[in-house]
């Protein structure tokens, strides 16, 4: 934790040097805490934790006071958890409080910036890992898909028999049952048609690629 603070300062702004020092180091390196004195408005921050957070550092200027005073979101002095970002691009999440003296006069600010940038990283490595495929959703999405999956099948089904190297009419039996194996292996007779289509390039009937795989598979048993 770094602290910057004005060498004099007010007995009512020092006072305030606990406060910003236990919120910098409760939320750590990635919260910066801000303290102004508008009784100099040019140079009105008096302290700083964390500034490398955003670089604020003793003597600056406020930024968003007009705005902040402005918003229908501000309530008892407070406008917290809003978004914005700094002049190098981190994400920040902000929240400001407004201090007043005896006499109702707002004559400081309490500012927090909290650098959002590792939460957003580790948020995305979460959406990631989470993201996944919905099976129990195949039957309802079968219409959407189904010319795809027809399109994807041809094609498997297409190289598989051109690998081979041997066109259809000169293929015997050994040749063709070790396509069924090969395409057995790779569960594409899981998809619905698939037989059909295979007997279809084949030249066979669908009984006769039911046989192969039934021979197919007695063989690994």
């Amino acid at each position: 934790m770094t602290i910057d603070m004005k060498e004099t300062i007010s007995p009512y702004f020092l006072a305030l040097r606990p406060v910003l020092i236990q919120i910098g180091e409760t939320f750590g390196p990635d919260c910066e805490v801000v303290l102004h004195d508008f009784n100099h408005p040019k140079s009105s921050v008096v302290m700083v934790v964390n500034g490398e957070v955003t670089g604020r550092h003793v003597g600056q200027t406020f930024n968003d006071l007009m705005s902040i005073i402005q918003s229908p979101y501000l309530k008892n002095d407070c406008l917290n958890n809003y978004i914005k970002h700094s002049k190098d691009g981190k994400l920040l999440k902000c929240s400001t409080s407004l201090l007043r003296n005896q006499s109702g006069e707002v004559v400081g600010a309490i500012c927090i910036n909290y650098d959002l940038s590792r939460h957003m990283q580790i948020k995305k490595q979460m959406d990631d890992f989470c993201r996944g495929i919905d099976l129990e959703a195949k039957e309802e999405s079968a219409d959407l898909l189904g010319e795809g999956v027809s399109d994807i099948l041809r094609q498997i089904l297409d190289r598989t028999i051109s690998d081979a190297g041997i066109p259809v009419s000169a293929m015997s039996r050994q040749d063709k049952m070790e396509i069924v194996r090969f395409l057995d292996e790779k569960e594409v007779f899981s998809i619905k048609g698939s037989v059909e289509e295979l007997a279809k390039q084949l030249a066979v009937s669908r009984y006769t690629i039911y046989n192969y795989l039934d021979e197919v598979r007695n063989r690994k048993e």
